[in-house]
């Protein structure tokens, strides 16, 4: 991650490079609670919020299955639930999977 663009522009720049739409840049931060600092540059970030743009990032291509490694490490408790949340299927789509490796 670069720490000068911002949330969004990093987010923009891997979907564009994967050929995925705009769209999916302001769904995942949705989905990760960072759309109100959509705006703020990376760098800036804590280490929970880092997380969440990097669990964001991995969601871009809307994985059927997504294994994270310690996902919660530097997430405060909103962060964790809505980890949890995420856990029980995407918004509008059909269930998906993730497991945090042991």
């Amino acid at each position: 991650m670069h720490g000068g663009r911002t949330a969004a522009n990093h987010l923009l720049f891997l979907a564009q490079s994967q050929g995925l739409p705009r769209q999916r840049v302001g769904e995942v931060l949705d989905l990760v609670g960072l759309s109100d600092v959509a705006g703020r540059r990376a760098g800036t970030f804590s280490l929970g919020m880092s997380q969440r743009l990097g669990i964001a990032a991995a969601m871009l291509g809307d994985p059927r299955v997504l294994l994270l490694d310690e996902p919660v490490n530097g997430l405060d408790l909103r962060a964790c639930c809505g980890s949890a949340t995420c856990s029980s299927g995407w918004p509008g789509r059909a269930a998906r999977s993730w497991s945090p490796a042991t």
